[in-house]
């Protein structure tokens, strides 16, 4: 992996993106984070919206 920011959210994005998928809250998080901040998909902010609900669910939910 090379020192480019740009590659390394990419990176990032492609790791955690499955694991929130699948629940894990920590991923979850990572990515609402990086949603929030403009780090992540450049394409709005409708995926900001689904990770807060996944995290939501996840925490009602007692996981």
């Amino acid at each position: 992996m090379t020192d480019d920011p740009s590659k390394k959210q990419l990176y990032a994005l492609k790791e955690w993106t499955p694991l929130a998928e699948q629940g894990n809250a920590t991923a979850q998080f990572n990515l609402g984070v990086m949603y929030a901040t403009g780090r992540g998909d450049p394409q709005g902010d409708q995926p900001s919206v689904l990770i807060s609900k996944l995290v939501f669910t996840t925490s009602v939910a007692g996981l």
